[in-house]
């Protein structure tokens, strides 16, 4: 009987320990009351408009609660497939919230649009969303432009940022390319299953005006776009000095739960309140295209907001268009120090794991 009571007492013991284990698994950082990246908002809400038709369509938000005379203006660029703007939702409601117009261009009517127009499209869509907003209540600051793009998107921002050194749209202050690819510069078109025949859309990047601030930001687990385009991008963008411009990798953490994955589709930011069309419909037009690749495409709308948006991406973008509009928070945006590198505290006090920053990757 004692034996039978010990080994009880142990296996109790064990289960306790177990459950506490469990209980004490250390949790990531929330995201941070204020500075870049935090909630201090200086909005309450988004008003938010469609306009235009077909891949030059676009969306408009605005900053309200309380509705400034003006704004500056980030135009925000989806990947591949990203045409319904709740797969970053979250994001473009933490930029509007705080302080920003932020124009979605759809760039492409469906899944068969043709990449060599995307660029064309998104320009037309941009300079028409500047129109309108021109004549409504908020009006654009169109010195004070940012370009951030996403996977496909990310390549699209580049290149407007050299179509607007060609006079064609005004020139943005800053860009932030994440995670870009394309189908010559990734793996994107084998695992879309877009095509071979698909070109690439990358140009020469030289044309970028040195006085431009440029991030090139890569995911260090993205087994899609890798980081050939953003190299190409960072280093094409020769005329930039290397105090403008920085090459940041993204890191994983599985230190605890949920954990951290930095994929390609970790700078997704869903949020439903930002769906435009029903989610059946997104998902025919996917299956259609992707058939057993469907469950790649779906990750666009689950993938989770938390520390890699709140101290990664989101950080660097509201930190570049400060230093860029205002000649704020340089040390968050650029150049390596801790601020800009540090990715918070898991609940147990363990950094997260920071960023890499640095000239040469």
């Amino acid at each position: 009987m004692k034996a039978i009571r010990l080994l009880a007492m142990i296996l109790t013991g064990v289960m306790l320990l177990s459950a506490y284990a469990y209980a004490a698994e250390p949790t990531p950082p929330d995201q941070p009351f204020r500075g870049p990246g935090g909630r201090d908002y200086l909005h309450a809400a988004v008003s938010k408009a469609r306009l235009g038709a077909g891949a030059e369509s676009f969306w408009l938000y605005t900053p309200d609660k309380p509705r400034p005379s003006s704004a500056p203006v980030v135009v925000l660029l989806h990947g591949w497939g990203g045409m319904d703007p709740v797969s970053y939702g979250a994001w473009i409601e933490h930029l509007v919230r705080k302080g920003n117009i932020v124009i979605y261009p759809r760039y492409q009517a469906d899944l068969t649009t043709p990449p060599t127009e995307m660029t064309g499209n998104a320009l037309d869509a941009v300079n028409d969303a500047l129109a309108v907003l021109q004549e409504g209540e908020v009006k654009p600051q169109r010195e004070h432009l940012a370009l951030i793009g996403h996977s496909l998107g990310g390549v699209i921002a580049a290149n407007l940022a050299c179509e607007a050194a060609s006079g064609w749209m005004p020139l943005p202050k800053a860009v932030m390319v994440v995670a870009p690819g394309d189908s010559k510069n990734s793996n994107i078109a084998h695992a879309f299953d877009i095509g071979a025949q698909v070109p690439g859309i990358m140009r020469d990047y030289s044309e970028i005006p040195e006085e431009t601030l440029l991030l090139c930001v890569v995911c260090d687990e993205d087994f899609l776009a890798g980081s050939s385009a953003a190299r190409n991008i960072f280093y094409g963008a020769r005329n930039v000095p290397r105090e403008n411009k920085d090459f940041v990798i993204v890191k994983s953490d599985r230190h605890g739960s949920p954990q951290l994955v930095a994929s390609h589709f970790a700078p997704l930011a869903p949020d439903e309140d930002y769906r435009e069309e029903k989610r059946s419909r997104l998902r025919d037009r996917l299956r259609d295209r992707l058939g057993k690749r469907l469950a790649v495409a779906e990750v666009m709308e689950v993938a989770p907001v938390n520390a890699l948006d709140y101290f990664g991406f989101w950080k660097l973008a509201d930190a570049l268009t400060a230093a860029a509009f205002r000649g704020e928070l340089r040390d968050y945006a650029l150049g390596g120090s801790y601020d800009q590198k540090s990715m918070g505290l898991w609940s147990d006090g363990i950094p997260v794991e920071p960023l890499e920053v640095t000239d040469a990757p």
